[in-house]
């Protein structure tokens, strides 16, 4: 035999050695699905869901649909186990147990549903009362608001009032300034007293005024845009 036949002769072996040691599909959808069964029973059901699903992909042996449906249920993904009941009844419309799959399907089906319909309803709830609890923080503000400009423009008035007292006692004080005491009287005293106290009072009415009104009046402004947003 020449070196080239005993070269072909090796790979022919070497082939076949190792087409001999590959497993079959069989026996890897076994491999995967007993991995699947052992992660199942420790409670790492991802883990059972993957080979689970590699060993029907390599087998595509219905009832392990239904072992997917058991490993979503415990996942709590209800659809995707109503999913994988149904492809088992497609599979195996005959199956012994397909009237019982059946009304487990309906059952889970019309189960699932009211819960959707229940996360709805406290989906909605839950929006009717931030609407309600805002509208009440816009009417609040909006009291809040106007009290705040009247009362702002009450203490407004007082301090233009007191300044001008103080203007005009300043102006009696300022004509009385050259006279004789005895000429000015006490009522020189008085006004300027009166002059310089009311002086500061009218400036802090000013102050606390408007500032009380401009609060007032940002309140207003934010719950007109804050209903305006809302609608």
């Amino acid at each position: 035999m020449d070196r080239r036949s005993t070269v072909i002769l090796a790979l022919c072996v070497l082939v076949s050695a190792t087409a001999a040691a590959a497993p079959s599909p069989t026996e890897l959808a076994k491999k995967h699905y007993d991995l699947g069964a052992a992660a199942y029973q420790k409670g790492d059901f991802p883990t059972a869901v993957r080979e689970f699903s590699l060993a029907y992909e390599l087998s595509e042996q219905p009832d392990i649909l239904f072992n997917l449906a058991r490993v979503e249920t415990k996942m709590g993904h209800e659809q995707q186990a109503i999913d994988y009941l149904k492809r088992y009844l497609e599979k195996r419309p005959d199956a012994q147990d397909a009237p019982a799959v059946r009304a487990e399907i309906e059952a889970r089906t019309r189960a699932l549903e009211a819960a959707q319909r229940e996360r709805a309803a406290q989906a909605e709830a839950a929006a009717a009362r931030h609407t309600a609890e805002a509208a009440t923080r816009q009417d609040r503000a909006g009291r809040a608001g106007i009290a705040l400009v009247a009362t702002g423009g009450v203490l407004l008035a007082v301090g233009i009032s007191l300044n001008v007292v103080a203007a005009k006692r300043a102006e009696a004080v300022s004509a009385g300034a050259g006279m004789p005491v005895v000429w000015a009287g006490s009522s020189f005293e008085s006004d300027e007293r009166l002059g310089t106290s009311s002086a500061p009072l009218g400036i802090a009415f000013d102050v606390v005024g408007g500032a009380a009104a401009l609060t007032g009046a940002g309140l207003l402004i934010w719950r007109a845009t804050s209903a305006k947003a809302a609608r």
